[in-house]
């Protein structure tokens, strides 16, 4: 009975406050992964009730694969991932066989088949999440043999066989989803590799504190976030690194997959240490935080897991981001939730003006897409006026006004970052490149570099303007402009 009435008091407290329940069986929540390329797949892999997977976001669920065959348990949970051009290519790791080993297994239709690729015989907590390579989804990522830490390892055929990448243990990795060919190792300092583990440089000598649970923004290699106890970033791969408000007792954390502004955390409340029983949400990449959800109760609750279902590479509500939160009470049974987190600004954009010359992009708010907006009005402090490139007569046009998909020059004498009001349009718009060299920029959404290139008249590489110079540009992101070269004109849809 006491199940029963806990359980209750929190539907009805989640109610309230926007929060739906899911409709699954009741069983502990061992993973909760949203798939990269396209949000509206989440798979949910539940203790003695089996994996389930929604197509919708959550609307309907749909069992997969049955508790017996992957044998997830609370010591060492089963660890999901996702092949990014496939949402039905699944990989699972650790799967308990009948010898008593570790399986690593791979599923090609969802997860209503599986097969065991390869078994170890030593495995940890931590060192089980698995990094998929999003070129090519036979090439995979997770932890080894090795305690209390661990040695990544890599394999170029599903799973078979596997070599060791580094020489060191280590608490955490990342593989770049924007940029596949880089790779992070963190301990107490973060090591990064540009050529798929082959060789490693290092960037801050030592940081006094473990790291874990790494994460690199999609779209940009350069940023990362990691987990200290608290929530550690670096704007510089690794070379330098800065916590957030120490006050601040981190749980878990995940971030919007589409717009790496919005993260989400658990926080231990001091009444009790051990549990988180508060959801925070940052819209400004952790430089302010706000309160998302307190649980009233203070002592039966706690969050246990969190994951962002984007409406930016969503076709369900694509006007939407939703947050699924795992709550565990004090009986240990887990219950999973969502929210529209939409209002608490998650599709909100920043400019991060540098001092010098910018080279930016607009994206038009969603209460009003055909508007323009000055140039003065939104960047009232730069030296204007601004500039963008005519690509029909080649020069350089003055403007006072901003165009989606245009990209512009932007002179500041000193760096700051700049909100725009409002939530971005999710609208496409058609974008004619012109032969010779185009200045662009995306909406709202962001958009790995070769899937333009891979366009035939379009002559890569795609360049950004970075520290005072010209860089090749991984993916083109919101804010930012970027210069293409084309072989022949061409019509884009854009979002």
């Amino acid at each position: 009975m006491k199940k029963i009435v806990l359980l209750f008091i929190v539907i009805v407290c989640f109610a309230q406050d926007g929060w739906e329940r899911m409709d699954l069986p009741e069983g502990n929540i061992v993973d909760i992964k949203v798939a990269p390329s396209n949000s509206d797949v989440i798979y949910v892999l539940l203790y003695d009730a089996g994996l389930y997977r929604t197509t919708d976001r959550g609307s309907a669920w749909h069992l997969t694969t049955a508790d017996s065959v992957l044998n997830p348990t609370d010591l060492l949970p089963t660890k999901i991932g996702i092949a990014y051009d496939n949402t039905d290519y699944l990989y699972a790791f650790p799967v308990y066989t009948d010898s008593f080993d570790y399986g690593f297994s791979r599923s090609t239709d969802g997860g209503f088949t599986w097969e065991v690729m390869s078994y170890t015989l030593e495995m940890r907590a931590g060192a089980n999440e698995i990094d998929i390579d999003r070129r090519d989804h036979n090439i995979v990522y997770t932890g080894g043999e090795g305690a209390p830490y661990f040695y990544l390892r890599c394999s170029h055929d599903a799973g078979r066989t596997w070599s060791y990448l580094g020489d060191r243990l280590i608490h955490g990795y990342e593989v770049s989803i924007s940029d596949p060919n880089i790779i992070y190792l963190a301990n107490y300092r973060i090591d990064v590799s540009d050529d798929h583990g082959y060789s490693w440089s290092t960037g801050l000598d030592h940081y006094d504190g473990v790291m874990w649970d790494m994460v690199a923004d999609p779209f940009n290699p350069d940023i990362l976030f990691f987990r200290t106890g608290r929530i550690a970033y670096s704007f510089d791969m690794g070379n330098t690194i800065e916590e957030i408000d120490t006050s601040i007792d981190i749980y878990d954390f995940a971030m919007n997959s589409q717009n790496s502004s919005n993260w989400i955390f658990t926080d231990r409340s001091d009444e009790s240490p051990v549990r988180a029983d508060k959801i925070l949400i940052s819209r400004d990449r952790i430089r302010s935080i706000d309160t998302l959800w307190i649980e009233p109760r203070r002592s039966d609750m706690q969050t246990n897991k969190l994951a962002v279902s984007s409406g930016y590479n969503a076709d369900i509500r694509p006007d939407a981001d939703y947050l699924f939160c795992v709550l565990q009470d004090s009986t240990e049974a887990r219950v999973l939730f969502r929210k529209d987190i939409t209002a608490y600004g998650s599709a909100r954009h920043y400019y991060h003006i540098e001092r010098g010359w910018n080279l930016l992009s607009w994206c038009p708010r969603r209460d009003a897409p055909d508007a323009l907006e000055a140039v003065a009005d939104l960047f009232s402090e730069a030296i204007l006026p601004a500039y963008a490139w005519n690509a029909e007569l080649g020069t350089y046009d003055a403007i006072d006004s901003l165009s989606p998909t245009q990209g512009f020059w932007l002179l500041s004498d000193s760096a700051r970052v700049i909100e725009q009001d409002g939530l971005m349009t999710m609208d496409t718009v058609t974008v004619t490149l012109r032969r010779g060299w185009n200045l662009i920029g995306v909406q709202a959404v962001p958009l790995f570099a070769d899937s333009l290139e891979s366009l035939s008249v379009v002559v890569p590489p795609i360049y950004k303007w970075k520290d005072g110079a010209y860089q090749e540009a991984s993916a083109l992101v919101p804010e930012s402009g970027y210069w293409v070269l084309c072989s022949d004109s061409l019509s884009i849809g854009i979002r």
